[in-house]
């Protein structure tokens, strides 16, 4: 499932899960294709690994990215959100602290932009779009 290589694990993409990772760029997005309600998987990033899940219920997206080994550069994160669920109230958190994110519509994904944000061992981003 490796797209292109500028190093390894750098650019990589599972097309199952519907998941891609930019390392250099530090852009993770999901799309899941299966269970778009309740979803639940793995991401490898260059210098990490561990889970992304994604639920929706009432017009409510919530996306997890969870640290389980290593670290994370994340500086944008790709989502899609159903129709009816709009970008004017997000709300992020990193291990249950808000942090100040943007997002915009790009390229048919919703793009939140995480300022740089530098994930280790245990840490727990949540973005909830209502």
């Amino acid at each position: 499932d490796l797209v292109r290589s500028r190093g390894l694990g750098d650019v990589y993409k599972r097309q199952v899960q519907g998941y891609w990772y930019d390392g250099p760029k530090g852009i993770m997005g999901f799309d899941p294709k299966l269970r778009k309600d309740d979803f639940t998987g793995f991401f490898n990033a260059a210098e990490g690994w561990g889970n992304i899940s994604q639920t929706r219920k009432n017009n409510k997206q919530v996306n997890c990215v969870e640290v389980k080994f290593g670290r994370l550069y994340l500086d944008k994160l790709q989502v899609n959100l159903p129709a009816g669920t709009g970008i004017n109230n997000l709300k992020a958190s990193l291990n249950n602290q808000d942090i100040a994110v943007s997002a915009a519509n790009t390229n048919g994904y919703t793009e939140i932009s995480l300022n740089g944000l530098q994930m280790r061992l245990g840490d727990k981003l949540q973005i909830t779009f209502e």
